[in-house]
């Protein structure tokens, strides 16, 4: 029978083992503090927080959403925090950037339906992925033929 030295009786373990606590170290290191030592401020909280702020200036600086949040709650918030909160609260203002590709198509019969004569060419890669878009709407096809030289142009690629 191995015994741990240590405060207290010896519990006995599987296989003849045993063990005695010694020490109980009572840090708290729950996954709900963050490196800041809070546990308010997550991603969500800082974006429903700083939304009006994004709203009025989408471009606002992640040290700049870092002093709202000290200023407002006392609260300090890093950066990286900072820098989700904004995207979150920039998603909530303007929706999901990934979400409105699949959109792509609806845009290009919409544009042709608005503006009759233009031309529109949409290219997906397989799977529907986006891949390019090309928009030239009648006004400028027409002002080319009226007004332009004629210009041929070539872009080589090694």
């Amino acid at each position: 029978m191995k015994v741990v030295h240590g405060i207290g009786e010896p519990k006995r373990l599987c296989y003849g083992k045993t063990m005695v606590i010694s020490v109980l170290k009572n840090t708290h290191i729950c996954m709900d503090v963050n490196k800041c030592k809070n546990c308010r401020s997550t991603p969500s909280w800082v974006a429903r927080n700083i939304v009006s702020d994004v709203k009025a200036n989408p471009n606002i600086k992640l040290w700049e959403v870092m002093k709202l949040i000290d200023q407002k709650f006392a609260l300090p918030i890093s950066f990286h925090m900072a820098w989700r909160g904004k995207e979150k609260a920039k998603e909530m203002i303007f929706g999901n950037v990934a979400k409105s590709y699949d959109y792509v198509e609806t845009l290009k019969y919409e544009l042709l339906k608005r503006n009759l004569g233009s031309h529109v060419d949409v290219k997906l890669e397989p799977g529907n992925t986006f891949q390019r878009m090309l928009v030239c709407f009648k006004v400028s096809i027409v002002g080319f033929k009226l007004g332009c030289r004629p210009f041929m142009g070539l872009i080589g690629v090694t």
